[in-house]
Formats: structure tokens, sequence, C-alpha cells
């Protein structure tokens, strides 16, 4: 392979063309996009990624914005090695899903906050975790919902208190990140994946998406969750709640664990009484409509998942929930998201975490690393970071 000559004389620098179609392939880019994104003829970048060739600097000084990689990564020989995690390739396979640049780049992300965050710990492993993993010789997911119920103090009547979607979120997020897991939320399309996580037994990661309902950030965030039961990693586009156990043990774990551990048989058989509903008129459409609509502004998940929970418990019989369930998958609905870029600040805690960077400033105070170190991991500038800091004790 030809070394990287940068010719300042003749404003060129020699790239590898491995280099480069790597570069736009790992982020999902199409090479019509990319020439657009760069103001180059589409032939000419394919030139560039076929043979490698003097590329012009001016067109050079776009790569790192265009392919969001560091200027240093296009002056290597050949492609470094950066694999995804096999769940991930076996779930493109599977549900023959393509990830477009936001889902990549998301992924990315996630591994460079979880690296930086181990980097900046004592490595000592996650004593939540450690006792997390110990319920995986259980094979009854409502009875690991309830220890892990235990082991988080998880208090339902304050939990379910709130009305607000966001405001439950952020509940249970702050509770996760309590046991030093970090949850992060970043803009990639539900469809490719509603959330994914990564599983290290020191610094265990989720990933949520911003342009998901609320309703299922909040049980992809359990269900995630449930994947480290078995330290595994997780992505999933849909919760399927007909999942046959021999199927998919994982998934049928994980969604089972997460409907118990968000809606408690005890507190749904609690409120079902306490709402004075007639559980002998559930097999009316129009009451079981009012009942699951009720229920799931209470416990802040989707109709689906209390229906799944109404089965589980004996509130409906089998033939109620095919019915039902068949109507809500017909009637799904895309989840917009409200107009409006939001709270600038609030936005760089959703897609770092309170726990990051807190972890960040903590570092930074002991001057473990420089305040441009801050600045280059958040990209931020620094007039922002009291700001931030200020925000994050009100977050």
């Amino acid at each position: 392979m030809t070394k990287v000559k940068i010719n300042f004389r003749g404003k060129t620098v020699l790239i590898s063309s491995d280099v480069l179609r790597w570069a736009r392939e790992s982020i999902g880019m199409s090479l019509e996009l990319t020439a657009k994104k760069l103001k180059v003829n589409e032939g000419i970048l394919a030139d560039w990624e076929r043979i490698t060739s003097p590329i012009p600097l001016s067109r050079f000084k776009l790569f790192s914005k265009v392919y969001k990689r560091p200027s240093a990564v296009f002056l290597l020989d050949k492609p470094p090695i950066e694999k995804l995690p096999s769940e991930f390739r076996r779930h493109m396979e599977e549900k023959r899903v393509e990830f477009t640049t936001n889902t990549f780049l998301a992924i990315r992300k996630a591994k460079r906050i979880q690296q930086t965050f181990l980097e900046l710990s004592d490595k000592e492993e996650n004593p939540f975790i450690k006792k997390l993993i110990a319920f995986e010789k259980y094979n009854d997911p409502e009875l690991v919902a309830s220890k892990v119920a235990i082991l988080l103090g998880l208090d339902y009547k304050n939990i379910l208190k709130t009305k607000d979607t966001f405001t439950q979120l952020k509940i249970w997020k702050k509770i996760l990140e309590s046991v030093n897991i970090l949850v992060i939320e970043l803009k990639f399309n539900p469809y490719e994946a509603r959330a994914f996580s990564l599983y290290d037994k020191y610094t265990p990661l989720i990933v949520l998406s911003t342009q998901d309902h609320p309703y299922a950030r909040i049980f992809s965030l359990a269900h995630e969750l449930g994947h480290f039961i078995f330290k595994s990693n997780g992505i999933d586009i849909d919760s399927d709640f007909n999942q046959k156990k021999e199927d998919n043990y994982l998934e049928y774990f994980c969604n089972y664990f997460a409907g118990s551990l968000l809606v408690p048989k005890n507190e749904l058989a609690v409120i079902i009484k306490n709402k004075g509903f007639d559980r002998n008129r559930f097999q009316e459409e129009d009451y079981l409509n009012s009942v699951l609509l009720q229920l799931s502004s209470q416990f802040q998940v989707s109709t689906q998942v209390i229906l799944r929970r109404l089965l589980i418990n004996n509130f409906i019989s089998s033939d109620n929930f095919t019915i039902k369930h068949k109507q809500l998958i017909s009637k799904k609905q895309i989840y917009r998201k409200p107009i409006g870029a939001g709270n600038y600040y609030v936005n760089v805690i959703k897609n770092f975490s309170h726990l990051f960077i807190s972890k960040l400033l903590e570092a930074h105070n002991e001057n473990k690393i420089t305040h441009y170190d801050l600045l280059n991991y958040l990209n931020i500038k620094s007039e922002n970071v009291p700001k931030l800091e200020s925000k994050l004790l009100h977050y």
C-alpha cells in the first residue's frame, strides 16, 4: 500500500482508497450522498475509493465533518479494525435491516462513551451487575423482576404518581444510573433499532432512540436491562409480545421481565381494584379499551404491554388477548417527535448521560483530564460548561 504523502506545494494529500471507502461504508452513506456532501462528482469519488489518488486539500478538510472521523484517521495506510458486536450483525441479517448513518454513529458514540467512562473509573466490577447476573439461574421472569425491583430499591408508589411520560422516563434513567448503568439517548431510526445495549461488567450502557415514543423508551430501558442478566449485548427493533419461549428464549425472557418490572402484578391488581374496574366486563370491547388506556396512562407503558400483563395475570382470556392484540397492531401509529430543538443543555445531558458528564467533571476537577479534554469529549464550548454544570444539578 502506498504511504500517505502530503504535498503542500501542490495542495494535495495522498489517501488510501481502502481507508476512504471504509470511512464511507462504516457510517452507511451512499456514494451519491457522500459525493454531494464533499461537493465532488460521484465518478471522481468512486475513483478515489478505487485507486489511491492525490486528493485536493480543500476536499480533505471536509472529510472530518462528512465522515465524522478525526482528520488523522485519513492519514492511515489501512482502515483500523472496528467491528460491530456479533449480536448487532446477527440482528441486521435476521431482520434484514441496513443501518443508516445515524444508527452507525450512535453505536460508535456509545462505544466511545463506554470506553472513556471505563478509563476514568477504578475498573472495579459493577456491584449491581455482579448481583444481577446471578439471577440467570432462575427461569421465571416474574420472579427475577421482583428480585431486581428489591435490588434497585424501587418505590412504585413514588414512580407511578407522576402522569408525565418524560418525567417517568427520567425517573427510570436515574434509577439505573444510581447503580452505575450509563443511559444515553441519541437520534437514530427506531425502525432499524428501537434501543441497544453494550454489556460490560465494569461499565454497562443502554442507548435509547430520541425518535421513539417515550412509552417505548421506558420499556426498552427495562428490556435492555434484561439482556444484562445474561451478560449479553442487546439490540431490538420491536417488542414481539407473542414471542414464543422456544423460538427465542432470550427475547421472550427480556420482554416478560420488562413487563413484570414496569407493571408488577401486585400493583396491577391493587390499581384495578382501586379504580373499581369490573373484570367480568373485560371481554366487552369498549370497556376493555377504556381499561387499557387508563392503565397505560397509570404505568406509562403502551396498551400492548398492559394487554399482555392482563393476560399473564388472568384478567383476560387468551381469545380476548388475541383479538385485541391484532387490533392494536393494526392501529399502531408512528411517533411524531415534538417540533423544535429543545433545550441545548438538556440535549447534551441526554446525549451523554448525567452519569458520564458527572464523571468527566469530577475527572476535570481532580486534574485527571485537561479543560481541552473536557470540551473535546462533550463537543461543547468553554463558555457553556458553567451552564451545563448548573443544569446538571437540577436535571
